[in-house]
């Protein structure tokens, strides 16, 4: 089981070392509580982003070798209908290429086929040219074999050599008779089958099991014949069962997970698509093979709410294995509503009632607990739910009420911003901070311009953004920038304003976490659909349309633990309700971003001279990398991993590290959150003015 709360405990630590005693430079919004994932001093974004400064590898490993910035996955995949009436009847296939590029990235792997007739497929040479070959022969089954007695031949020898595969097909044991069972039960762990166990059928429903357990998909067929022809499989000694259709077993795995054998075909038309896409990376996860920089992004329906709701408030928190969504108030009455989406049961409940009306307020979700700010028309309460002791208390009032604000948490300072707002349709310029940790509120630097129903985010080395809304009476597309003062969070310098150069809305929905900003939605005199979003290092770029179009949307940022491994979250904004008119909507975008979940922060008593850093992890390595540094001052850190051809690995930044010694620990996972094959890597730790560079040997 996936477990979230003891996520801290786990491998995506950075941990502070406690020196001797003396007088304590503790921030205590810093200092993780066990078991709040959402109480993160830091948050560690393992979404690729850009390094500050250039990187010289031959620096690194003296040597002469081209770096390679291009990530690419080392993956090959083969399209072997057979024969040209059998397979997809587009070619080549829609389908493949669709799931491909959402998880390994458009360009980020390579085709072999269609194969037709007699063809062979890539000879042996060419497929040691790639970590992992995916086969499919579809539902061939006629007069032609396929794979061909020489492709299986250049499989055997592929295999034999260290290359992993998987290889798919309806048919392969009928097709192939006596030298398929003989490649299968030599090659990919089956001790025997049982053929056709389903005939020609539409649909079949899909779940997953060992490590695929948790996700189920509907298979529908869109082959010319209109039928999946799946066989029941009996794993060997050294292998297991990956995936089963009710009490049939057509997907096996060898317990190295070198090579797989599904008798189905998964990739054709899949409902739901998250749940297909997120077996199909975890299948990617167990092979081993590092994806380059995948375009993920796309919308997805999940169950309506319980009401309509035009402005409502919407928060998350995890507890236990599951992720809970919570939606407050909105238009129209009760405004006190509260209901909540279980994410992995996909059920709504509801949840004991806000204390006060509330409907156009601002919301954030910090440690466990949700804050709701103000409300129609400019009142100055503040709600706080209790995620784990599921009830309310009131909060210090804000020091301007406002309806129509737009909240974030500084996740560095513990902090919560509210930005801009109005008192009713006046717009205010105001910008309040919240501190958790007293339930107090103060002042900060204003707007240099009113502005309200904005979308706001923190993107990271304390900067706040602030996007769209409505100011000057316009729906605006402008954004500005915000430098906090690190040693003063109410002082924040204001930029200009710049355009976004997409449509202006006001009421948009909105959310924010790992350094990026998403805007969704909004009304400009017409009910949009347009979605976009900003992130750190890169800018402005636009996402696919929203399914439902809508002003005054709820939204916020969830993290959903649906990969394989303990220590990883996906980043998925959701967007609940809306007006055109009243919506109960409920909307997911899947971003494909992944987070670390964990960051555990001790008091430091004392503070090192000098820079200083070694390596804790005896080297070769096979388990988690830690290296231990000292910071003689409070400064920036960056750390990096890249691999023999200078491809980043993977990257994370920590705006302010306080001085100290601290462990970082790297568990060998790629931006992707995959585990990294062996070999040979470099890592680069900066911190501040210092650098520290280092050569990893990586072993199974």
């Amino acid at each position: 089981m996936k477990k979230i709360l003891t996520v801290l405990a786990l491998v995506a630590l950075i941990a502070t070392t406690l020196l001797a005693t003396g007088n304590s430079r503790a921030n205590p919004e810093q200092t993780t509580i066990a078991g709040e994932v959402n109480n993160l001093g830091i948050i560690r974004n393992v979404h690729p982003v850009s390094n500050n400064q250039p990187v010289n590898i031959e620096d690194m490993i003296s040597s002469s070798q081209p770096i390679d910035p291009v990530g690419r996955a080392a993956v090959l995949f083969v399209e072997d209908p057979g024969q040209s009436g059998f397979g997809p009847a587009v070619k080549p296939d829609p389908q493949w290429i669709m799931w491909l590029d959402s998880t390994l990235g458009a360009g980020n792997y390579d085709w072999w086929g269609p194969i037709v007739d007699t063809g062979d497929g890539p000879p042996v040479d060419t497929m040691l040219l790639y970590d992992l070959v995916i086969w499919d022969c579809y539902d061939v089954w006629w007069t032609n074999v396929a794979p061909t007695p020489t492709a299986m031949t250049n499989i055997g020898s592929y295999i034999s050599q260290g290359g992993k595969f998987w290889l798919i097909g309806h048919d392969v044991l009928y097709a192939g008779g006596t030298a398929a069972y003989t490649l299968t039960q030599t090659y990919f762990g089956l001790s025997s089958a049982v053929e056709d166990y389903g005939s020609d059928i539409y649909n079949v429903t899909l779940t997953g099991a060992a490590e695929l357990s948790g996700f189920a998909w509907n298979d529908s067929c869109d082959f010319q014949a209109n039928g999946h022809w799946p066989d029941d499989l009996t794993p060997a000694a050294g292998a297991h069962i990956i995936v089963n259709d009710g009490s049939y077993a057509p997907g096996i795995i060898l317990d190295d997970f070198t090579t797989s054998f599904w008798a189905i075909d998964p990739g054709r038309v899949n409902t739901p698509v998250p749940d297909w896409i997120a077996a199909l990376d975890s299948m990617f996860c167990l092979f081993g093979v590092m994806g380059g920089t995948p375009d993920t992004s796309y919308w997805y329906s999940l169950p309506n709410m319980p009401r309509t709701a035009s402005g409502p408030g919407v928060g998350y928190c995890c507890q236990e294995t599951n992720t809970y969504v919570h939606v407050f108030g909105g238009n129209p009455a009760p405004n006190t509503d509260h209901n909540v989406y279980d994410w992995d049961a996909g059920t709504w409940s509801a949840g004991p009632s806000v204390p006060g009306d509330f409907r156009y307020g601002a919301i954030a979700s910090y440690g466990h607990k949700i804050y709701l700010f103000g409300g129609w028309q400019a009142l100055t309460s503040v709600w706080v739910y209790d995620c784990i002791g599921d009830s309310f208390y009131a909060g210090g009032n804000l020091v301007t009420g406002c309806n129509d604000g737009a909240a974030c948490v500084d996740y560095d300072r513990g902090l919560i911003y509210i930005i801009g707002g109005g008192n009713g349709w006046t717009e205010l310029n105001c910008v309040q901070v919240y501190d958790p940790a007293g339930d107090s509120c103060f002042a900060a630097t204003t707007l240099p311009t009113t502005w309200m129903s904005a979308a706001v985010g923190y993107i990271g080395n304390d900067t706040l953004l602030v996007a769209f809304g409505r100011s000057g009476t316009t729906y605006t597309n402008n954004y500005m920038f915000g430098i906090i003062d690190p040693a003063n969070p109410a002082n924040i310098t204001w930029g200009s304003t710049a355009s976004t150069g997409y449509i202006g809305v006001y009421r948009p929905g909105f959310a924010n976490m790992a350094n990026c900003l998403w805007v969704f939605g909004g009304g400009s005199g017409s009910y949009e659909v347009q979605t976009v979003m900003y992130e750190t290092n890169v800018g402005w770029s636009q996402l696919p349309d929203k399914i439902t179009p809508g002003q005054n949307i709820g939204g916020c940022a969830v993290t959903v633990n649906d990969s394989i491994y303990d220590y990883d979250a996906r980043v998925i904004p959701v967007a609940a309700g809306g007006y055109s008119p009243y919506y109960d909507v409920f909307e997911a975008l899947h971003t494909g971003i992944i987070i670390m979940l964990g960051i555990q922060e001790e008091p430091v008593i004392e503070n090192p001279d000098v820079f200083t850093y070694q390596l804790l992890t005896p080297n070769p390595v096979s388990g988690n990398v830690q290296i231990q540094f000292a910071l003689p001052t409070d400064s920036r850190v960056s750390f990096n991993v890249y691999d023999i051809s200078g491809r980043t690995v993977n990257t994370s930044t920590f705006s302010n590290m306080s001085a100290g010694v601290h462990t970082l620990v790297w568990d060998r996972t790629d931006r992707s959150g995959h585990q990294v094959s062996a070999g040979n890597y470099f890592f680069r730790l900066e911190a501040g003015e210092n650098t520290a560079t280092g050569k990893l040997i990586v072993t199974e």
